[in-house]
């Protein structure tokens, strides 16, 4: 359980922080998006920058879930991984106990 819980952690780790890199440079190319809307006199080209924004925000909303997912992964497997640890300090106490009496008798 203890390796299954690494190998969740290990992978989360890795994909989220390239889903978050992915996120970060959508979120700068949106920004620069707005900038030229704001400044653009075409209505066309106005209307197609538009278009851009709202495809760069469905995008960006996926890999904002994407990252939500991930962070939950990784919480849940570093929980896995104390309540592990608990369990088998709760079994070597016990296991120390029983030795313990065994050898006052």
């Amino acid at each position: 359980m203890d390796q299954i819980t690494k190998e969740a952690t290990l992978l989360c780790k890795k994909e989220e922080s390239i889903v978050k890199n992915r996120l970060e440079s959508l979120i700068k190319e949106q920004k620069c998006v707005y900038n030229k809307i704001r400044y653009c006199k075409n209505p066309d080209t106005k209307e197609k920058l538009q278009r851009d924004v709202y495809s760069l925000s469905k995008k960006i909303k996926e890999l904002r879930k994407a990252v939500r997912l991930y962070e939950g992964i990784e919480n849940r497997s570093l929980k896995m991984r104390d309540i592990m640890k608990s369990m088998n300090e709760r079994q070597n106490d016990t296991q120390f106990n029983s030795l313990y009496r065994n050898a006052e008798r």
